[in-house]
């Protein structure tokens, strides 16, 4: 299987990346841990004609991604997808799967042309919300949100959601409730959209709960304490791409 990952790149990814950490945090690390497992990897990021995206496309060769999807723009490369031009964007199949960073997602510009090409995709979609980077009102992150959710629902697919986003969204009054709430708000979405499973992720434990509310695995010490890196969610993904029954492997992926 295919492995795209759609995300916002900047600085100091591409700064971790070039001094050789496994450590790459967002959608880059994602494509990175995903190769460093031998799997066949695209990365889709706006690519300006500026010293970043020469240093990005470097990376990317050496690491053995795949670039040719990248939208390719006369300024400065950003944290935005903007409408593609050219080349064509990609055309997945059933056998490729997308993995998209919720930032890129949701916020505009470039939201609207993604989610177009979301929607009529035919590849499973997982999607890392890392709601806390956007900053935007809670009233309107949810209705954009929902839209999203919908997409990923349609495809199968799976979200991760870490307890940091639950600020975002503005639905938790008490941080002693944060675990319930979490658990709460992950097994709604998992029954509400049709998703095959929402992973979430707090500084200690992580697991997935499922449309029925089954919680299918929980971990006491979850892989990272840092939220849900590259490691950790290409270490899940590839693991449960292969054997979709065993979550408590996929779960403890990492590295």
């Amino acid at each position: 299987m295919r492995f795209v990952v759609c995300g916002a790149v900047g600085n100091d990814e591409v700064r971790q990346a070039r001094e050789g950490s496994d450590a790459v945090v967002g959608a880059l690390g994602v494509a990175m841990a995903l190769a460093r497992r031998g799997v066949e990897t695209e990365f889709v990021a706006r690519l300006g004609d500026d010293p970043l995206a020469v240093d990005l496309l470097g990376v990317l060769e050496r690491a053995g991604i795949g670039s040719g999807w990248c939208p390719r723009f006369e300024g400065p490369t950003c944290e935005a997808m903007l409408a593609w031009r050219r080349p064509e964007p990609p055309r997945l199949t059933e056998d490729d799967w997308l993995h998209v960073s919720g930032p890129v997602a949701l916020g505009e510009p470039g939201h609207s042309a993604l989610m177009t090409r979301l929607a009529t995709t035919r590849a499973t979609i997982s999607c890392d919300l890392c709601l806390d980077h956007l900053g935007a009102a809670p009233e309107s992150l949810l209705a954009e949100l929902d839209r999203l959710l919908q997409v990923v629902g349609e495809a199968g697919g799976i979200v991760m959601v870490h307890h940091r986003d639950l600020a975002a969204l503005g639905v938790l009054e008490d941080e002693e409730d944060l675990p319930e709430t979490l658990r709460e708000l992950a097994h709604s979405w998992a029954e509400a959209y049709g998703l095959a499973m929402v992973v979430v992720h707090f500084d200690t434990w992580v697991e997935a709960v499922k449309p029925d509310g089954r919680v299918e695995i929980q971990q006491d010490h979850a892989p990272s304490g840092a939220g849900l890196d590259g490691n950790f969610v290409a270490g899940f993904l590839h693991r449960y791409v292969h054997d979709p029954m065993a979550l408590d492997r996929a779960l403890l992926a990492v590295g």
